[in-house]
């Protein structure tokens, strides 16, 4: 009988010991085990507050975590949607760009052809191929920077 007694005088208090770290290990933070008031002399309460105080200071920081979470994830979208506009902002003023870009290196493209058609000595014709050639590339080269912003876009 005594032996039984000693027994869950022991036994007792550490079934509730093993449940608290059960709890606490579930992530159930908020969890105190139960000390009935006839084991004022229970020999693992200081243990049981000591998990407890743990246990508050890992939901502490637990709750803190989640808060840093949340703003850092706020902060990332309010970058995504800045990226986005800016983006976006970039391929109206392209779209907006391309006929203004084009129409002069058209207009001058137009200009040497007719130049090209006029009589000259030799050397003023080389100039005007080297001319005509120049402007040629420089329409490709636009097209292209162009047509990428459109894919793009």
């Amino acid at each position: 009988m005594l032996a039984v007694y000693l027994s869950r005088g022991v036994l007792l208090p550490i079934m509730r010991v093993t449940r608290q770290i059960e709890r606490i290990g579930k992530g159930d933070f908020s969890a105190t085990e139960y000390v009935p008031a006839g084991h004022a002399h229970d020999p693992l309460r200081g243990l049981q507050e000591r998990l407890q105080s743990m246990a508050n200071q890992l939901a502490s920081a637990q709750d803190d975590l989640q808060r840093q979470v949340r703003q850092v994830t706020q902060a990332l979208r309010e970058k995504k949607e800045e990226a986005e506009l800016a983006n976006q902002a970039k391929s109206r003023f392209l779209a907006a760009a391309s006929h203004d870009l084009r129409q002069p290196t058209h207009a001058l493209g137009i200009f040497i052809s007719r130049l090209a058609q006029l009589s000259h000595d030799e050397h003023t014709a080389e100039l005007i191929r080297n001319l005509e050639s120049s402007v040629m590339a420089m329409q490709n080269l636009l097209s292209g920077l162009l047509d990428i912003s459109r894919l793009e876009a």
